[in-house]
């Protein structure tokens, strides 16, 4: 169920993501008002195959992921951002719940996620990327020093005013 017009934008990182990008835009659209690409110029499919899809695709400044995603905030409209890479996996209702836990706790300011292994890039990189969220989080589960852009919802004004990402 898509919440009040303009109320959660999707932003999407990708680079040379062809394989993916269609799946995690499909599986968002009946969540988000906006759903937005930031592309750090593909060489493959994954800008053509985003805007055949109906998708404002944002070239990134080529200072990397974090200059990416910070540059993109610039064009989101919604309140609420939920940031996804094209290589992760959710549950159909991620979205919906990241909005309703929001909605419920009003203080709360992001939701992040770990990696799954329900995903079509099962591989050494994805099974590291697993074991390394996991064991960070097991060192000291009470404190978290980052956030990842992996799956984080973050309200739009406290992100902007905190300066959003850091790298």
């Amino acid at each position: 169920m898509k919440s009040a017009k303009g109320r959660v934008t999707v932003v999407v990182p990708t680079l040379n993501e062809e394989n993916t990008v269609a799946d995690i835009i499909e599986g968002c659209r009946p969540y988000a008002d906006e759903i937005l690409v930031v592309d750090g110029h593909s060489q493959d499919k994954t800008r053509e195959i985003a805007e055949g899809l109906g998708i404002k695709v944002i070239l990134d400044n080529k200072k990397g992921k974090g200059a990416a995603l910070r540059h993109v905030v610039n064009f989101v409209s919604g309140d609420i951002i939920v940031f996804i890479d094209s290589d992760v996996a959710i549950p159909p209702d991620a979205i919906s719940k990241v909005y309703q836990r929001f909605t419920e706790h009003p203080a709360l300011l992001a939701i992040g996620g770990i990696y799954s292994d329900n995903t079509k890039q099962l591989n050494f990189i994805s099974d590291f990327k697993n074991l390394d969220h996991a064991y960070r989080g097991l060192l000291n589960p009470q404190y978290v020093k980052y956030l990842g852009s992996l799956f984080l919802a973050v309200k739009k004004e406290p992100f902007l005013k905190v300066g959003g990402f850091s790298t």
